[in-house]
């Protein structure tokens, strides 16, 4: 992408990202004697498949995790858990919520897309401390980076939930891409709590993880 000098991709005809990123590397790769158009060719592909499966794992997992919100260790026969622990019931709902959010646009919810992702990593240095710690080794190197993370992930959703209620106090910014972003950040925040709180509690609680224990049993 780099490699174009200004309006040149325009010029090409190229105007979506992936066309864009194709023929910047196409146009370097040309260079060093391949091909334009078999690069430009493999490189779409290789975009496209990316998209494509990043897309298909992101539905499982979504679906995947809808489903065991509602999972039972009591095993009831509940009409509603059974309703939501369906595949296909569970599938559709979050189908339709992504199709939602991808009609309100990339640019409503893109706010929360830093805060989520960095909360991800706030529960794997959490998950690999606890790790860590069970195993009798050292876990500073992990739980310094953890807390600082704790403090920027919660503090950036608290801000744009804090400024999204001021929004709508006024009577301004008041559409579904606004809405769903507050009631996603308001989610991701409860959860991200929630998560962070269960894995203190084990790093600093006193025994070994439940997986150690299922092991030792073994």
């Amino acid at each position: 992408v780099g490699s174009f000098a200004a309006g040149e991709a325009a010029s090409l005809g190229y105007v979506t990202p992936a066309q864009i990123f194709a023929g910047g590397v196409a146009g370097f790769l040309e260079k060093l004697g391949f091909s334009y158009s078999v690069i430009f060719t493999l490189i779409n592909l290789a975009v496209s498949a990316f998209a494509l499966t990043s897309l298909d794992s992101v539905a499982r997992v979504a679906r995947l995790s809808f489903q065991e919100f509602f999972q039972d260790d009591a095993k009831s026969d509940s009409v509603i858990r059974k309703l939501c622990t369906d595949k296909y019931f569970a599938t559709i709902v979050t189908l339709a919520v992504a199709y939602a959010l991808a009609k309100v646009g990339y640019s409503s919810i893109w706010p929360l897309f830093g805060a989520s992702n960095q909360l991800l990593s706030v529960i794997a240095l959490l998950a690999c401390a606890v790790y860590l710690k069970n195993a009798n080794k050292k876990t500073f190197m992990l739980i310094i980076p953890s807390f600082v993370m704790m403090l920027v992930t919660f503090t950036a959703l608290t801000q744009n939930i804090l400024s999204l209620i001021n929004m709508f106090s006024a009577g301004q910014g008041i559409g579904l891409g606004n809405i769903l972003q507050l009631v996603f950040g308001i989610l991701i925040l409860g959860l991200g709590i929630s998560v962070t709180f269960e894995g203190l509690k084990k790093f600093y609680g006193k025994g070994s993880i439940v997986v150690a224990n299922a092991t030792e049993e073994q």
